[in-house]
This record gives structure tokens, sequence and C-alpha cells, in this order.
């Protein structure tokens, strides 16, 4: 009896070393982990997945806009309820695609910037490729927050600034539970990765899709434009050239 119970016990640890094993392997061999410069790259280039894309409601709530009498009653609910500015914008139990874009974009930003924080370079040319990685990632990271700042929280009042905004992510942690920041408190922060990406960004990239310093500046003064920031709109070299 004891030799069977001892053969039992060697074949459960056994099948449990195994299940260990299967479960630590990859769902899908096609899946990534992202862990070399070349990754984070490319998710800061995953433009499929929203990287650089902007959504529409703000478009079509537009006065820019107008939907003919033929196409009105072939929009969907989420259309529709943007055009004629519905306080209720999505069925109920349905996924918002804006938030969810925007918020998307921000994750993989995140990722990018947390992957950056455990990668050691092994010469100059990474650390170099590292600051342009970052500063790309902080300007996607700020563009997602200005787009659900701009369709979700309330409007800025410089002489408050305590009105509701937005969660802000710094981290891809999705266990990390966020508060709903201040307006004042959103804009600080997406100020403050759009500086970082205007001073670290290279003036023109490789291939154009990718953040250049000119994009972080003119960005820097629409963000101040909304704050009705005069002075610091100023300070945006692109907006300064325009001025000239």
């Amino acid at each position: 009896m004891k030799t069977l119970s001892r053969i039992f016990l060697a074949l459960l640890g056994g099948i449990l070393w195994a299940c260990s094993g299967f479960l630590d392997e990859k769902p899908n061999l096609s899946l990534v982990i992202p862990e070399k410069l070349d990754d984070f790259q490319g998710l800061l280039d995953a433009e499929m997945r929203g990287m650089n894309s902007y959504p529409t409601n703000g478009l079509i709530s537009s006065d820019d806009v107008v939907i003919g009498p033929g196409t009105l009653p072939r929009l969907n609910f989420n259309l529709s309820a943007f055009y004629f500015w519905e306080s209720e914008t999505s069925l109920p139990g349905e996924m918002d695609i804006h938030w969810q874009s925007a918020y998307s974009k921000i994750m993989y930003a995140n990722v990018v910037l947390d992957g950056l924080k455990d990668y050691n370079p092994t010469n100059s040319g990474e650390e170099l490729r590292m600051v342009d990685l970052e500063a790309q990632a902080r300007f996607f990271r700020a563009q997602g927050h200005y787009e659900a700042l701009m369709h979700y929280g309330e409007t800025f009042d410089p002489q408050a600034g305590t009105q509701l905004g937005i969660p802000i992510r710094t981290t891809s942690d999705i266990n990390v539970r966020t508060n709903r920041a201040s307006v004042r408190e959103c804009f600080d922060f997406i100020l403050e990765d759009l500086e970082f990406a205007a001073n670290h960004l290279r003036e023109k990239q490789e291939i154009p899709t990718r953040p250049s310093r000119w994009a972080a500046e003119a960005m820097l003064g629409r963000v101040y434009l909304n704050m009705q920031d005069y002075p610091g709109l100023q300070k945006s070299q692109f907006f300064a050239s325009l001025l000239l």
C-alpha cells in the first residue's frame, strides 16, 4: 500500500510539473514579449493598433461635417449620437471605441516606458536610441490623454481648474487602480510629457509617421490654446514661427 501511495505521489508530482511547464509556454507562438529596442519601436509604430490615429467623435460632432438626409438613417447608433450631440453615445453594455482607442494608445506607450526602465544598454548608440524611444512614447501617451480629456473631461476654467478630468495612467500594470484627476492635473501631466518629447525628439524622423520635435511643438501649442495660456503658447517654437 505504501508503495502504491509513493507511486501515485510521484505520478501526481510529474503531472503538476508538466502542467507548470505548459502554463509557462506562450499560448500563441506568434506572440512577442517586448524586450528589445526593436520591439519597443514596433509597438510605437503599430498604426493598425491606433498609435497614429485620432478618434472621429470630435470631428463628426463639429460643424465641419454635414451629413445629408439620405445618409443619416444609415449611421450607426454611436455616430448618430455624436452627430446630434446626444447625452448617451453608447448602447448599454457596449464598449466605447473612442475611449478604448485613447487608452489603448496610452497602454502601448506605458508598456514601452516600463520596458525601457528595465533595459540595460550595451553601448552609447543604444543609450541615444532609448532617449528617442522614451520621447516617442511620452508623445503618444500625452496624445492619448489629450484625446480622452477633450472628449470626456469637463471644460477647462483657468480660474478654477478643479473640474473633473480623466484617469491618468502612468503604468502598464492593469492592476493599478487610478482615480479621476482634475482637468488642471491632466493638462499639467500632458504638458510634462510633451515638453520632454519636444526636448528629446529628432527634428525629422526617418519614418514620417513617427513623432518628431515639430509634432511635439505643434501639440504643445494646441494644448496651451485649450488652456487659454497665451504666454505659454509663445513658448512653442512651432506657433512662434507662425507668428513671425
